[in-house]
Formats: structure tokens, C-alpha cells, sequence
């Protein structure tokens, strides 16, 4: 298992901080450019996987591209089409118990994403969770490549789906981005993709989270 989650504090940033969403729709209803989930070793074997269950929303053709790819190095994704996922393209990351081996594929995913043009990204915490890697470890890695050259002007929107654990993961990002504000906006999964910037007079300042609703959450700097 990767390390606890341990206190960082980072200096609030508008640019990133209104990039970042957490929805609160599974990544098989929620529509995005790419996705990004662990490598699923026993696709065809263990049929409750949270893993599996996901690969097999994605149909058989995914299943069969998925099984017949060429093995990558640690630090690296495998990426296969989204068949019948909501989604243009998947990245399994393939990574160990070291930590900057899922650092590496974290950065392989947003720098390979980006090469293709993407808009939108989504990080499938369950998925992680499911392989024994904390949700502040995704979201660490995905902060600290933000921060290096011009990272923060090449997504639309980054987007942590925490179905199950909304409200700890909204915990999470309060730590890794400081704000000032945040505000919430419901939206349908189709317009996730090109969500609009929130101005502070048109969003409420709390709101309860419901379930099968996506959540974006714009943080603010002051």
C-alpha cells in the first residue's frame, strides 16, 4: 500500500484551482475525453472486480484490445479505445507499490492526454482505491504536475470521480487546493465535457451532494 495521507499545504492558484472538478457519477455515465483507472492483471478471472465490472461496461471489444496489448513498463499506461464507455480513450496505468511509479504514470496519462488534444480528463478514485492506493495520492500527483511550466493551460477540465466518497474527497482537494470560495453546479454528464467557468453571483455557497449527480467544484482563489 502507498504511504497515508500526510498535510501539504499548496499556495491557493485561480488558473488551477477552477480546472479542477469531483463528480459524483460513476465514469461509466459520466462523459470525458479520457480516463484513467489502474491496470485491471485478472480482466478475464475476477468478475466482481470493481475493475472488471467497469472494463466490462466498456464491452467485449474493449475486453479483447485490453487482453491483446502489448505489456508496458512500470510508470507507464496502457491505452485502449472506451467501446462503449462514455469516453474516447482509456488509460490503464501500470504501476507496483512504489509510489513514484504511480507518480509516472499519472504524468504519462496527462502528458499523452494532452499530446491528443484533450479537454477533459477523469480520474476514477474507486478504481484506485480498489488496488490499495489512497485517493490523496492521485490527487498529489496530479497538483504537482500542474504546477511544473505550463501544465495548467492544457486541460479544460481534470475531473476526480469519487462516486461512493464525495464528501471525503472534496475533504482532499480543499487541502490540495486552498481557496477562499468554492461553489457547486449540478450538471448533466453529457456537459461535463465543456462545463463553463462559475461566476461567484450565479452559485450558491453550499449545497447538499446527491447521489447519481454530478458535482463540479470550481475553487476560487480570492
Amino acid at each position: 500500500m502507498l504511504s497515508q495521507p500526510y498535510c501539504i499545504l499548496f499556495s491557493t492558484c485561480s488558473v488551477l484551482n477552477e480546472q479542477v472538478a469531483l463528480s459524483s457519477v460513476h465514469p461509466s455515465q459520466l462523459g470525458s475525453d479520457v480516463l484513467v483507472i489502474p491496470l485491471c492483471v485478472d480482466v478475464r478471472r475476477d468478475s466482481n472486480n470493481v475493475l472488471t465490472q467497469m472494463l466490462m461496461d466498456g464491452g467485449s471489444e474493449l475486453l479483447d484490445e485490453l487482453c491483446l496489448a502489448v505489456y508496458c513498463p512500470l510508470g507507464e499506461c496502457i491505452i485502449t479505445r472506451g467501446y462503449l464507455l462514455p469516453t474516447h480513450s482509456v488509460f490503464h496505468c501500470v504501476f507496483g507499490d512504489m509510489e513514484e511509479n504511480l507518480q509516472q504514470c499519472i504524468e504519462h496519462a496527462l502528458d499523452n492526454g494532452w499530446t491528443n488534444k484533450t479537454g477533459t480528463i477523469t480520474f476514477w478514485l474507486e478504481g484506485f482505491t480498489a488496488v490499495n492506493v489512497c485517493p490523496h495520492s492521485v490527487i498529489e500527483c496530479v497538483r504537482l504536475w500542474l504546477q511544473q511550466g505550463g501544465n495548467h493551460c492544457k486541460y479544460t477540465r481534470i475531473v476526480f470521480s469519487a462516486e461512493t466518497s464525495t464528501d471525503c474527497t472534496k475533504t482532499l482537494l480543499e487541502r490540495y487546493f486552498p481557496l477562499a470560495h468554492y461553489y457547486f453546479s449540478s450538471q448533466t454528464p453529457e456537459s461535463v465535457r465543456r462545463a463553463p467557468r462559475h461566476k461567484e453571483d450565479d452559485a450558491p455557497t453550499s449545497r447538499e451532494v446527491s447521489q447519481n449527480e454530478v458535482i463540479l467544484i470550481s475553487f476560487i482563489a480570492p
